[in-house]
């Protein structure tokens, strides 16, 4: 893994979350982070790349921004309009909300955005 997030168990079988909120894909938020939860990272720093920021407007109390990213199904990143539609492509793959429907990084590179 990339290393932008991480999560770890305490002897009370809580969570606390490590790395920049912003960045964090929705499983990684309740604990379960896997390969895929990179990609997402990688799709949350595309956007910052082509905007300047983070798709998130506001995030507000970071504890709460956790809690919601990782339990609502329909928090998702706003993509930028106006993008190439390669790219756009590319961001809405990467930014899937279920890690398995994710491009692995190999999969990534065969987008047309790369070619």
């Amino acid at each position: 893994l990339l290393g932008m997030q991480s999560i770890s168990a305490t002897p009370d079988s809580a969570f606390i979350a490590r790395g920049t909120p912003e960045y964090m894909a929705p499983e990684a938020c309740k604990g379960d982070e896997v390969a895929a939860s990179d990609i997402w990272g990688v799709g949350i720093s595309m956007i910052e790349v082509v905007t300047g920021k983070t798709p998130w407007e506001r995030l507000g109390n970071v504890n709460k921004f956790i809690a919601n990213l990782g339990s609502d199904e329909t928090m998702v990143p706003n993509i930028p309009k106006n993008l190439d539609l390669d790219l756009e492509d590319l961001l809405v793959a990467c930014l899937r909300r279920d890690p398995a429907m994710r491009p692995t990084a190999s999969e990534a590179l065969q987008f047309a955005f790369f070619q």
